[in-house]
């Protein structure tokens, strides 16, 4: 897999700071009412907290609650690791690689249904905040809609430009099926590093993408967007700019807490599922 820089992404992947358009709102909001949406959650009370947050940043479409996937280092030691070897580097670990692959089945599942559905969507990971409005977010599905975009990032990082918030079209959910990068298991990076690649590989190949259109607000005044201080990456817990942001704080992200505890160590499939804490019942849904 490829490193990018900065500038890399940034000359790569679209962007815009215009304000919406008030002439087209209403036919944003409506666009944007009708968008399914393709939640990631382990628990039920995670679905419905990160339900809260679709409906209020405007998403009014159907509601799909896929699980979150929980992989053990014994099923990565048994598929990935002949003779008991992984290789060498905190990377390739059983941990970590439990990880990687956790991860990648839970948005392949998420690429899969929106291949089959034949409709474009919102994906969101159970540990979503919402920063920016609904108006906001209208704007930039629908902006996506209009210059026949693959995917949009509706919350990102810098260079590693995350997976917990992001909209896309059939067509992209089949290319990263397809991805060489994004296989069930084995996988030497995350489904962030996937989708990243998919969006900034040689012109002529890559998915149009576009990333969140004003940047991180904090509540509803925007900050500048270039350059960002680092430190606002970590603001008050929450991780990321955009639209929507992580947040650590409210809910931890449990499969990265359990793997350097190393307690999945040993551990089946089931096992881990039985290690899931109920860690959404009283998480804030935005800021």
């Amino acid at each position: 897999m490829p490193t990018f820089s900065t500038a890399t992404v940034s000359a790569s992947i679209s962007t815009s700071t215009s304000p919406p358009d008030v002439a087209s709102h209403e036919a944003s909001a409506a666009l944007l009412a009708a968008t399914p949406v393709v939640i990631i959650a382990a628990q039920p009370s995670c679905f419905r907290r990160t339900r809260a947050v679709a409906r209020a940043a405007g998403l009014g479409g159907p509601l799909t609650h896929l699980p979150a996937t929980f992989v053990s280092s014994r099923d990565v030691l048994t598929k990935c690791c002949p003779g008991g070897y992984c290789g060498k580097g905190s990377r390739l670990k059983p941990a970590a690689r439990a990880v990687m692959d956790g991860g990648m089945q839970a948005h392949r599942a998420a690429w899969t249904h929106v291949a089959k559905s034949g409709l474009p969507s919102v994906v969101l990971e159970d540990d979503v905040r919402l920063l920016g409005s609904a108006d906001d977010v209208a704007y930039a599905v629908a902006l996506c809609a209009r210059r026949g975009c693959d995917l949009a990032y509706l919350g990102a990082s810098f260079e590693m430009l995350f997976s917990h918030a992001y909209y896309l079209t059939p067509h992209a959910a089949r290319r990263l099926l397809l991805s060489p990068h994004a296989k069930q298991w084995c996988n030497g990076h995350k489904q962030d590093y996937v989708m990243r690649w998919e969006c900034t590989k040689p012109a002529l190949t890559r998915l149009n993408c576009t990333r969140p259109p004003r940047g991180l607000y904090v509540g509803s005044k925007p900050l500048p967007t270039t350059p960002l201080p680092s430190s606002l990456l970590d603001w008050q817990g929450v991780l990321g700019w955009g639209l929507f942001v992580q947040d650590h704080s409210s809910t931890p992200s449990f499969t990265v807490t359990i793997a350097r505890k190393r307690l999945f160590d040993g551990l089946n499939a089931s096992e881990v599922h039985g290690l899931v804490h109920d860690r959404c019942a009283t998480a804030p849904a935005r800021l």
